[in-house]
């Protein structure tokens, strides 16, 4: 129910909302500047009953308002995600605010807990994470009438330069190529070279995703970190086609397999545990190998992508053989590297006198 009241300041709205709970009436009561306010809040939270949410807590130190906020916004992630949140707030939020009004937290605060993240040594990329979610968490806060300012907007994010992303050149692949051949992981790396798959989709690739009569892959599951198979990272679909190693590599990989094998396994034939992965198997492997540059899983990806363009190849179609939703994100491997660009300059080529 809204009601117009009449003030000295002028008028407002206020907005109740009345249940039964436990056999005791419980009110939630508002105050807007504008109708229009009170009515947005008013759907709101009627919206918010239905669904379930307790909207009569009116507890408004930080620690609560982080609860609701995770079960209303990030408790339907990926489980990976909500890890991530988790790791945001335990390390670096809940230290620095639990236990405190959030209307009271300020933007010097938020400016401090900057500041202090920068002096442990962090990236300017991990910094600007943290203070993303506690800025999330403000706007939350917001919309729920909590607080009226968001004190992080203020804040504005760290410049930094984007991290050029690390990719074999043709002698690298050859190398790893002769030297690794007979290791448990070595289709596997070449398969991710050749494709562009990322870690996850590949140690979800099972027996009846790939078709090696019409040489195209299925890509439509991702391995979790806790080996739970979902969806792909950007929940789509796509088929990708194989080049003739990809082929060679699948014939031997299915050999005894059917519908429901997984097509890479770990040393015990069993589904691969992509948690630590790199440290586990990929750096210690490749260290060994004594190479100049040693990549994590991720810059086989990145390998495929650089020598596609550099080979000639479409943005578009790299962005439909990566599965990128946003051409946005496929726009990073446009560039060349030096070494490349330094024999296309020699495309133009004038006489001067």
């Amino acid at each position: 129910m809204i009601t117009k009241v009449n003030t000295k300041k002028g008028v407002s709205y206020k907005v109740t909302i009345q249940k039964m709970l436990n056999g005791k009436r419980k009110s939630l009561t508002k105050r807007f500047t504008t109708k229009k306010e009170a009515q947005t809040w008013e759907s709101l939270q009627k919206s918010l009953m239905v669904s379930g949410v307790p909207i009569f807590n009116t507890k408004t130190d930080f620690d609560s308002v982080v609860s609701d906020w995770y079960n209303n916004c990030i408790k339907q992630k990926k489980e990976k995600t909500q890890l991530d949140y988790k790791g945001v707030i335990n390390k670096y939020l809940l230290p620095e605010f639990s236990g405190e009004k959030i209307e009271n937290i300020t933007s010097d605060r938020v400016f401090r807990l900057r500041d202090r993240i920068v002096l442990m040594g962090k990236a300017p990329s991990t910094v600007n994470k943290q203070i993303g979610v506690l800025k999330q968490i403000m706007k939350y806060a917001m919309e729920m009438k909590v607080i009226h300012t968001n004190p992080c907007l203020p804040v504005k994010e760290i410049k930094h330069q984007a991290k050029e992303r690390e990719f074999w050149d043709i002698g690298d692949i050859d190398i790893f190529s002769k030297s690794a051949n007979n290791w448990h992981y070595y289709d596997m790396c070449m398969f991710a070279i050749n494709t562009g798959m990322r870690l996850g989709e590949i140690a979800s690739l099972k027996f009846q995703d790939i078709n090696i009569k019409s040489k195209q892959i299925r890509v439509n599951t991702s391995m979790q970190f806790n080996g739970i198979i979902v969806s792909t990272k950007t929940n789509q679909a796509r088929t990708i086609p194989m080049n003739d190693p990809t082929v060679k590599i699948l014939k031997r990989a299915i050999k005894g397999k059917s519908n429901g094998d997984l097509i890479f396994t770990n040393e015990a034939d069993s589904k691969i545990n992509v948690n630590n992965f790199n440290e586990r198997k990929i750096r210690p492997y490749l260290k060994s190998l004594g190479l100049d540059k040693v990549i994590v899983f991720h810059g086989f990806r990145h390998t495929f992508a650089s020598h596609f363009m550099m080979n000639g190849g479409n943005i578009f179609d790299l962005q439909k053989l990566l599965g990128h939703k946003d051409i946005a994100s496929t726009m990073v491997y446009a560039h060349l590297s030096p070494e490349h660009l330094s024999e296309s300059i020699k495309l133009i080529n004038f006489t001067v006198l």
